[in-house]
């Protein structure tokens, strides 16, 4: 659901944005550099969130916008397994540099594949926790629940 949400958002963004309107968006990013750095993990989640929610801002859909806030609320638990891990978050801070840049080139593409990849780590973390808890269970002979 966020991968439909945060691409046909990306998708609306008229490119490209204008310097002023990339500078708050690089002010937060810059924010969220020296989290990472820093490992201060609570200022890096906050960082992220404030990046993602100004990136999408620039599509003018607030509709859109608050949909994407809400599915990004509900997966707060699954994304807080990848934040812990360096190269994970590392690799998020990239991904936002390349989102700025193409923000700044006018690639709509390369910006809509970026936020496409960006999302990949928390769903991969998801399923691997769900294989972990369904290994655990049949371990302990827990039989699964239909439906």
């Amino acid at each position: 659901m966020r991968d439909i949400l945060e691409t046909n958002c990306a998708r609306q963004i008229t490119l490209p944005v204008p310097p002023e309107k990339l500078a708050a968006l690089e002010d937060i990013q810059r924010q969220h550099d020296a989290a990472v750095i820093d490992g201060n993990l609570h200022v890096a989640f906050r960082m992220n969130l404030a990046f993602h929610k100004t990136l999408f801002a620039l599509s003018d859909n607030s509709i859109l916008t608050e949909l994407i806030a809400l599915a990004a609320q509900r997966t707060h638990v699954i994304r807080s397994l990848t934040i812990v891990i360096p190269q994970i978050l590392e690799q998020a801070r990239q991904d936002h540099h390349q989102m700025i840049d193409a923000l700044r080139t006018g690639n709509q593409d390369r910006l809509v594949e970026l936020c496409r990849g960006h999302l990949l780590p928390s769903r991969d973390a998801y399923i691997e926790q769900h294989r972990r808890l369904a290994y655990s269970d049949e371990r302990a002979g827990l039989k699964p629940q239909p439906g």
